[in-house]
């Protein structure tokens, strides 16, 4: 068979990047003698037909061969090979459609792995059960057997998890034997639902962790198992390690709780009482895991605040940016410490997304900050959401605007009158190009001639536009109109009037400025024509050629609000995805636009149901409110009131952002049901 794989039309099989015409190479260096050789091809092979843990047709043809090159004694890697063809048969890795076809190549052949689990090589032993048991149930004698005369724990432990992975009502056997065995078995416990003894909690007292083929499951810590148990279970875990003498076990005690928090919404509420006792213990590395739970308890945690406001005045950063999500009153005090320090407290951050209420006292030390401190932007955003509270900070903001520049002319307008002494240094901004200040200009006096000087200052020394900045632009609708003629020859290379569409659709020459744009660049130029006439037919040539192109996510936000019956197809193609590609970020845009053509939002709901459960999104619940698509209500409340987060991905903060999607999810129901 190791020849075989010379005799397979590889490119008749797709892999990560199309044709996997590579396979054979692959397979190839894998079998090399070539230590080094070798690992790159195994390198290749996680790369091309194993990519970031999802599996293709070209991985079911491909496996057979990779069982055999694991099964022999000389290849290198064996145990690396061994732990691979366990996770290409693991559907927790990704649901692949093809994944079952994978797994059942592997199972087809994997009889040939058995004598792997009496080499000479523990690693590769450990590797064997791991691919064994993920084969298939089949394996379960030799499995046990072996794990008769066994002696290695790492091994045994593995070899524990796979005997007992198809068993309904497994036995661990005794918990007494060295690590990681008790954690398997801990394991293999929780896994079946039963309640952990105070000797498998032991297996977690010295911090110990094992690196193996399961440590996607199974790692020697406490959040292997807490994930598994229910909250009580969890509780009573927390319980036995709180009182252990070993560091180690309490800080596990923390950290399960946070990994428990993550999943689930009724977590915090009913385990809180076990963190506040780890917020208490003498030794700081317990505190400052049971400070990381803290945060991934979300709104809850607010039942604690009083202690975390102490640990933030020992200088906890963590505790303070807590303190801040909650919107308490106590992060003032240890703010004002670490600025006393002469820096910025990481907190600073959130002020844009979670504003402190404003205090005088705050202000004072903000300004000077602004002159001394490196965190600019962060400290303007905190003035941008005081708004006119912050009038007095107007010349701090001036001065720091190079070290702010995204943000400082927003806060000058959220100001407002007050941040008139700003409008001469904002006058010469936007005479040397910068479109935000010009934009400031014009809605602090209502005079737009800055911003359209700012426009064509920028693009006499730039080629490239900025969409972003455009869009400041096209918010001062037809006061810009001076900008027409200069940007319907930056978006085709031509000026002659309305025949600018013309060069854009029927393949005229255009200048270089206008071949250089990108889609998103079209589109936006696009959007400000149409503000500036208050013709949409300025915008519809570009949307509707975007929107045939193959980036035309950027296309659909200016269709919803310019919508028209002859944008219709490439809308629902973008809404479909059309075979092309996912339907993205337009997916929304298209859906609004399409109903505002006239589909039913009933027809449209099941996908704008699937962006909030599968990414969170807060404006696709905004949008099902707005079509008033009321079929959507028994999946917003399921979404609502389920226990298991919705949002269990992201930065540090996606508990809170669970949380809020959660109130909005309620609000959106009694919107819809009203």
């Amino acid at each position: 068979m190791s020849t075989g794989w010379d005799e397979i039309e590889w490119a008749r099989f797709e892999g990560a990047y199309g044709p996997a015409t590579e396979t054979p190479v692959i397979l190839r260096d894998i079998a090399s003698a070539d230590p080094q050789v070798a690992a790159d091809g195994r390198f290749e092979f996680w790369s091309s037909l194993q990519h970031q843990g999802s599996v293709y047709p070209a991985t079911v043809v491909a496996a057979p061969f990779l069982v055999e090159l694991a099964a022999r004694p000389e290849t290198h890697g064996r145990a690396d090979l061994l732990t691979t063809l366990g996770q290409l048969c693991d559907p927790a890795r990704s649901p692949d459609e093809v994944r079952p076809e994978v797994r059942a190549a592997v199972s087809a052949v994997s009889e040939r792995l058995l004598p792997c689990l009496g080499d000479p090589d523990p690693a590769v032993r450990e590797g064997a059960a791991f691919a064994l048991a993920h084969s298939g149930p089949q394996h379960a004698a030799a499995l046990r057997a072996r794990h008769a005369v066994e002696s290695v724990p790492a091994v045994r432990a593995s070899l524990l998890l796979a005997m007992t992975r198809y068993e309904e009502a497994p036995s661990p056997g005794p918990l007494t034997e060295p690590f990681p065995v008790p954690a398997a078995g801990a394991y293999v416990l929780a896994r079946a639902g039963l309640p952990l003894s105070p000797a498998a909690a032991a297996a977690y007292e010295r911090g110990e962790v094992w690196r193996g083929p399961w440590s996607d499951e199974v790692r020697g810590c406490p959040a292997d198992v807490t994930r598994l148990l229910d909250n009580e279970g969890t509780g009573a875990l927390v319980d036995m390690l709180a009182e252990s003498l070993f560091k180690a076990a309490r800080v596990g005690a923390a950290e399960g709780l946070r990994h428990r928090f993550e999943l689930l919404r009724s977590a915090p509420v009913e385990l809180m009482s076990r963190l506040a006792p780890l917020l208490e213990d003498p030794d700081p590395e317990v505190r400052a895991a049971a400070v990381g739970a803290a945060r991934a308890a979300g709104r809850p945690v607010a039942a604690l605040a009083g202690r975390l406001t102490e640990i933030a005045l020992d200088g906890d950063e963590t505790a303070l940016e807590i303190l801040v999500r909650l919107g308490s009153p106590g992060w003032k005090q240890p703010a004002l410490a670490i600025w006393a320090e002469g820096r910025d407290p990481s907190a600073a951050t959130l002020f844009a997304s979670h504003p402190p209420a404003f205090d005088a006292e705050v202000l004072s030390v903000v300004r000077t900050r602004l002159a001394a401190g490196d965190r600019a932007t962060d400290l303007v955003q905190l003035l941008r959401r005081w708004g006119p509270a912050a009038g007095d900070a107007v010349p701090d903001i001036v001065a720091a605007y190079p070290r702010a520049r995204g943000v400082a002319a927003d806060a000058l307008v959220a100001i407002g009158s007050a941040a008139l002494p700003a409008v001469p240094a904002l006058r010469e901004l936007a005479a040397d190009g910068d479109i935000r200040a010009g934009h400031a200009v014009w809605r602090l006096t209502g005079d737009a001639e800055a911003l359209v000087g700012a426009v064509l200052a920028h693009d006499a020394r730039c080629e490239h536009v900025c969409p972003w900045d455009l869009r400041y632009v096209s918010a001062a609708g037809t006061a810009v109109a001076a900008l027409v003629p200069h940007l319907r020859a930056r978006l085709t290379g031509s000026s002659a009037g309305s025949d600018f569409v013309g060069a854009a659709t029927a393949g005229s020459a255009v200048d270089d400025s206008a071949s250089s744009l990108t889609d998103e660049d079209r589109i936006a130029i696009a959007e400000v024509l149409w503000r500036a006439t208050g013709d949409p037919e300025e915008a519809l040539p570009t949307v509707t050629a975007v929107l045939d192109g193959k980036f035309d996510n950027y296309a659909a936000r200016l269709a919803a609000a310019i919508p028209d019956p002859r944008l219709i197809p490439g809308l629902q193609r973008l809404f479909t995805g059309d075979g092309r590609s996912s339907p993205g970020w337009g997916r929304l845009d298209a859906a609004r636009a399409l109903w505002q053509l006239g589909t039913p939002a009933d027809d449209l709901a099941p996908a704008l149901l699937a962006m909030v459960q599968d990414s969170g999104r807060h404006d696709a619940v905004d949008l099902i409110v707005e079509l008033g698509a009321v079929s959507a209500v028994p999946t917003l409340q399921d979404l609502a009131e389920r226990d298991e987060r919705v949002i269990r991905h992201g930065f540090m903060d996606y508990v809170w952002q669970d949380d809020a999607l959660r109130d909005h999810l309620r609000e959106a129901v009694t919107r819809l049901t009203s």
